[in-house]
């Protein structure tokens, strides 16, 4: 995982303010209750034009944003982990989906099974599944049926991370193909 670092570190590495100022605002902030960022604001390290920066993004996106500062290998981790396979996953859904009619609770006849676990949008999902796992360096992969999905962690550094969640039907394909892999038998 990534090392975290604090803000004014973060701040001074990124040419955004000098250690000078760091010092200053970390001086001011000693003999307050006031959060750094409120600090270099009263400072004018930081101005308003940030705070409606945020404001306008809130407003367009209907959401609360909660403003991070974050080195590049942060930000490309979050991109990966949240969008990184969505290409993969759709195209598996949508080709699976459109395949299976599966009643609840009614699992897949075997050989159907084992026809669909050749195909290429299985394959392809549980491969970035895999890839995905070596990449985070996680040390398990837990595939586990929900209800209503099938929902994939990656264990990394003792901690689960959810990372992707795919249609609950998808499961039997996507076991059936890892069992093939590992050279077990599907039927069991």
């Amino acid at each position: 995982m990534i090392k975290k670092k604090r803000l004014g570190d973060i701040l001074v590495d990124v040419g955004f303010i000098t250690q000078e100022e760091l010092q200053q605002a970390l001086q001011e902030q000693k003999g307050s209750d006031k959060r750094l960022g409120q600090v270099m604001k009263e400072m004018g390290l930081i101005t308003d034009q940030d705070v409606m920066a945020i404001d306008d993004i809130s407003v367009h996106t209907g959401c609360e944003i909660t403003p991070v500062i974050a080195i590049e290998e942060e930000i490309e981790y979050a991109i990966n982990q949240y969008y990184g396979n969505e290409d993969v996953v759709n195209e598996f859904v949508e080709d699976i989906s459109s395949r299976v009619q599966s009643e609840e609770g009614k699992e897949l006849e075997i050989n159907r099974l084992r026809q669909m676990v050749e195909e290429a949008p299985v394959v392809k999902l549980v491969n970035n599944i895999i890839e995905e796992g070596i990449q985070l360096k996680a040390s398990d992969i837990h595939i586990e049926p929900q209800e209503e999905i099938v929902r994939v962690r990656y264990r990394v550094d003792g901690v689960l991370y959810n990372e992707m969640n795919v249609p609950r039907h998808t499961h039997s394909a996507i076991i059936s193909r890892i069992k093939i892999m590992a050279g077990l038998d599907i039927a069991s």
